[in-house]
């Protein structure tokens, strides 16, 4: 009898053992899905309008990789902002036709970057159960625009989090707007060849999973 027992045992061992390594059989990272939205959600804007960008969801959050949920407590996504001038011969995000204005409550700062392009970066609020994030973009001059808020999960990519698989990494993705179609074509409008070969060519990968959102100023 308590041979049998003790077979059972083992066998249940490596049965949990091959489920968990089907579950892992997955290429690369994650690939958690981060919702925002950008509003109102038009083509185009006016100097002097609020645009707003906010991004609020529990902290049990969506894996593209292995379709579930994974309890994520205060993971460090590391958002950031970006927002090209597409009517331009040169390829320029350094924010200065925008005023960006965030609440004190955030923690979603200006960044200077070494070929004098500027950013916003920072990290999400995490509060009990939820992260959030809200930042407001107000035009100063005309033009044709492409915003990106996007996630830089993978410079910390092997966070450990409930249920994480050994030796596999992070990654995330932002669905803006539910996954709307965004303006993307305004790219084909751009003075510079390189945004439709490096961002429209590549659109899934470049833009829908990067928040990417176009518009004109006028």
């Amino acid at each position: 009898m308590k041979y049998s027992i003790l077979v059972f045992f083992i066998l249940g061992i490596f049965s949990c053992s091959s489920c968990r390594d089907k579950e892992c059989d997955f290429p690369a990272a994650y690939e958690f899905v981060i919702p925002a939205t950008l509003y109102p959600a038009q083509d185009t804007f006016n100097i002097g309008d609020t645009i707003t960008v906010t991004s609020n969801f529990s902290d049990m959050v969506y894996d593209q990789k292995t379709k579930k949920k994974y309890h994520l407590v205060d993971f460090r996504f590391y958002p950031v902002t970006t927002i090209y001038k597409l009517d331009t011969s040169i390829i320029s995000y350094n924010l200065t036709d925008f005023d960006i204005v965030v609440d004190t409550a955030y923690k979603y700062n200006y960044l200077n970057l070494s070929d004098g392009n500027k950013q916003v970066v920072g990290q999400y609020r995490y509060s009990t159960t939820r992260y959030s994030l809200e930042y407001k973009i107000i035009p100063k001059r005309k033009g044709l625009f492409f915003h990106r808020f996007g996630v830089d999960v993978g410079i910390d990519q092997f966070q450990d989090f409930e249920g994480k698989c050994r030796n596999k990494g992070s990654s995330a993705t932002v669905k803006l707007n539910e996954g709307e179609d965004n303006n993307v074509d305004f790219l084909l409008e751009s003075g510079n060849e390189d945004y439709p070969r490096l961002y429209w060519d590549k659109k899934e990968e470049r833009f829908y999973k990067h928040g990417g959102y176009c518009f004109y100023i006028k």
